[in-house]
């Protein structure tokens, strides 16, 4: 069983490391944005 404060360090660890790389990178994430958005639309199909 994960013990809950290491689940939540997990949980912070990743959301500074997206924060990161959103900060670096705009456009990477404004293609994986529409990427998600074909992928749903193409899942929808």
């Amino acid at each position: 069983m994960i013990k809950e404060g290491h689940y939540h360090l997990v949980i912070k660890k990743q959301a500074q490391d997206i924060e990161r790389s959103s900060k670096d990178n705009d456009a990477m994430s404004n293609s994986n944005k529409s990427l998600k958005t074909q992928f749903r639309n193409f899942k929808r199909e």
